[in-house]
């Protein structure tokens, strides 16, 4: 964007939005956000009409969830969710199976609570008490919105990208 040509910058601004901004906008726009007020001038307008396009965009999103025929009856989420929680419990259960880990270590379900107390038999018939702290482990990914959006588009220029020769300069 700083050093790069009219042409390139413009089609690096194209796609920073449409794909990456329209389908990751958690991380990227956070990091579009910091660079608000970049000392270059390019930069900085870069960013901004990126925002504005990416507000603009979210903001269309928004429109259509007013529309009461888009909304399911109670029924109807009921059902979705007792489908939903059966298929779940099934994804769940053949992970369990078909895992090599299942058969290497034991399962214990743990309902609530901070430690963990244990029994470990030790050689010779002894016995350790086995008090262990429970901390929190969590991680994060974002998925591309496009995907849900316009799954068969957002493949499409997936395989798009994938297929093209860089050019060399």
């Amino acid at each position: 964007m700083k050093h790069g040509k009219a042409e390139a910058r413009q089609d690096a601004e194209d796609l920073l939005f449409n794909p990456l901004l329209l389908s990751y906008g958690g991380q990227l726009r956070e990091y579009l956000e910091e660079r608000r007020g970049d000392r270059s001038k390019r930069i900085a307008a870069c960013v901004e009409r990126l925002l504005e396009k990416h507000d603009a965009h979210i903001a269309g999103l928004e429109t259509p969830k007013n529309l009461v025929e888009l909304r399911p009856s109670n029924d109807q989420r009921r059902t979705a969710a007792m489908k939903d929680h059966e298929r779940n419990r099934d994804i769940q259960r053949l992970a369990r199976e078909r895992s090599i880990f299942g058969d290497l270590f034991t399962t214990q379900n743990l309902l609530y609570g901070r430690k963990t107390f244990s029994i470990i038999h030790g050689t010779g018939g002894e016995t350790h008490p086995n008090i262990s702290e429970l901390s929190e482990f969590s991680y994060s990914m974002e998925l591309p919105r496009l995907s849900v959006i316009d799954p068969v588009g957002f493949n499409e220029m997936l395989t798009i990208f994938r297929a093209m020769q860089r050019r060399s300069s």
